[in-house]
């Protein structure tokens, strides 16, 4: 290789731990990439990353070739550390939890890696599901613990589906896709807790994984998460009947009864078996016939 490409690579390999570049060693040696004696491994610990420079170099296909190859060997490699049982999610079924992942890492300080700028941006899962996986396998800290971080994350999300359901949202509802998508991105909590929101991921068929996603994403903090999931399912139980209401010309009235009159007027309904409201509405309506007919007795 050149200078400049061993320069580049030199400047990746110094972003990893030492027990990262020994986890790759062992890991490279099992999957054929290196051939580096194990007891090389205790006795060059100060130059672990030399070994897998000179480990690369030994492969034909790098001989002639620049970093960027060599560096995407040591990618596939941290994959195949923390793949099996760390980004398992990435294929789920669940695409809620790629949104959730996205919200927890795009906010997560304390390891050495970013998000790329335009991932809020993404349209479509595919193209978030990469994205994500890169964003992963360029975080520069021991693979243990990246592993535990995912763990905890995942431990969290699972945690937090178990305890709230959204059987309550339904795909196929375009006005609550709207309402939904409005409620979300305007509350005050969510705000607080995220700069960007991955709205343009939102169509009328898959908007259900996305509110999920951000929302089980609060779980790490449980109070006021729970609180927004009943103010949340208050607010559509509320606009469902204001809904209705406009729907079937019915508006609001509120008034001051004598407590004896609602008893009377609820024992009347009971009999009836109807509502006290349909009691009122039915005694007005009479009222106002006789009214007109100039036979009001009222």
């Amino acid at each position: 290789m050149s200078q400049p490409n061993e320069e580049t690579l030199k400047s990746y390999l110094k972003k990893l731990s030492q027990t990262s570049l020994e986890q790759i060693i062992i890991r490279g040696n099992q999957d054929g990439f290196f051939e580096i004696p194990e007891d090389k491994i205790s006795l060059n610990r100060k130059r672990l990353s030399e070994l897998i420079e000179e480990g690369l170099a030994k492969r034909s296909l790098l001989r002639s070739s620049n970093s960027s190859v060599a560096i995407s060997i040591i990618d596939r490699i941290i994959e195949g550390i923390i793949g099996e049982d760390c980004i398992d999610f990435l294929d789920s079924d669940d695409k809620s939890i790629l949104v959730f992942m996205l919200m927890r890492l795009s906010i997560e300080d304390e390891l050495s890696y970013a998000l790329s700028d335009d991932i809020m941006q993404c349209s479509d899962m595919t193209s978030l599901k990469t994205k994500l996986r890169t964003s992963i396998l360029s975080i520069n800290e021991d693979p243990e613990k990246i592993k535990s971080l995912i763990r905890i994350l995942k431990d969290g999300y699972f945690l937090s589906k178990k305890h709230f359901n959204f059987k309550w949202l339904k795909n196929d509802n375009k006005e609550q896709a709207r309402w939904a998508v409005e409620y979300i991105s305007e509350n005050k909590l969510i705000l607080e807790e995220y700069e960007n929101l991955p709205l343009n991921l939102i169509a009328e068929k898959n908007y259900v994984p996305i509110i999920e996603g951000i929302f089980h994403s609060l779980c790490f903090c449980e109070r006021e998460q729970a609180k927004l999931y009943e103010r949340f399912k208050r607010a559509w139980s509320q606009h469902k009947f204001r809904k209705k209401a406009e729907n079937e010309n019915k508006v609001s009235v509120s008034f001051l009864m004598k407590d004896k009159t609602k008893k009377r007027l609820q024992e009347v309904a009971d009999f009836h078996e109807t509502s006290m409201i349909d009691v009122i509405e039915r005694l007005v309506n009479s009222s106002w016939e006789a009214f007109n007919e100039g036979n009001d007795s009222l």
